[in-house]
């Protein structure tokens, strides 16, 4: 379980993406600055680091072009519809979705 495997600093970011992340939204602004005013005490560098723990574990990417602004993987953590969002951005992976549960 890759959330259990998390250190405390990644596991609380996570959360705070989950909660501020908008509906059918896949990407998060990670400021440290709009952060802080949610994680009262935390420093840049634990923020970094618990940036970096995402980042290696699949979890989030940097958008290109945007310095604090990070897309989240959709098969992670996703608030909307995912069939009609894999459907759009992704049509293959839903076909290969559903003809394996009919296999």
């Amino acid at each position: 379980d890759w959330f259990a495997q998390m250190t405390p600093i990644g596991s609380h970011l996570f959360m705070f993406i989950v909660g501020s992340m908008g509906r059918s939204k896949d990407w998060v602004d990670l400021s440290y600055k709009l952060v802080a005013e949610t994680w009262i005490g935390i420093s840049r560098s634990t923020l970094y680091r618990a940036i970096n723990e995402l980042k290696d574990a699949d979890i989030i990417r940097q958008r290109k072009g945007a310095t604090a602004q990070y897309w989240v993987n959709p098969m992670v953590c996703f608030r909307g519809d995912r069939i009609k969002y894999f459907s759009k951005h992704s049509p293959d992976s839903i076909r290969e979705v559903f003809l394996k549960k009919k296999a």
